[in-house]
């Protein structure tokens, strides 16, 4: 019962969340305060803790990808990658998400340069991060 609902709920955001990103290219911030908020909630209840450690652990570093990228890749697109690290069991399984979420993206941007959309067309992030995430559900 209770993974039927981590699934569910992680479907739920992933779509709301994708969509509006598709539409509007921005991640609303009531949006990630209800997925957090679900999401600690869920996890709190399950027992499983470690997943806030690691939030906590990468939010230095999300604050120097903001400095290091600047208007490259969103905030809403940072803070939903803290969000999810509430889903990881440890550091180096949100990294390796991480990457296939940016090898999704990547690959989806080469797309749009062959069907010649061209290099500077922005794109929604999210549905390519919850994809990449999808496995720590």
């Amino acid at each position: 019962m209770l993974r039927s609902l981590e699934i569910a709920l992680y479907l739920y955001f992933a779509i709301t969340i994708s969509i509006y990103d598709c539409k509007s290219h921005l991640i609303r911030n009531r949006e990630l305060v209800k997925f957090l908020a679900l999401s600690a909630a869920l996890n709190i209840f399950s027992g499983h803790f470690q997943g806030f450690a690691i939030a906590a652990a990468l939010l230095p570093i999300a604050l120097l990808v903001v400095s290091i990228f600047g208007n490259k890749i969103g905030s809403g697109d940072l803070k939903l990658y803290l969000v999810l690290a509430i889903w990881c069991c440890d550091i180096q399984s949100w990294f390796t998400y991480f990457a296939y979420s940016w090898i999704l993206g990547g690959i989806y941007g080469v797309l749009l340069i062959f069907r010649g959309k061209g290099r500077l067309q922005r794109i929604a992030f999210a549905p390519f991060i919850f994809l990449g995430f999808l496995p720590a559900i």
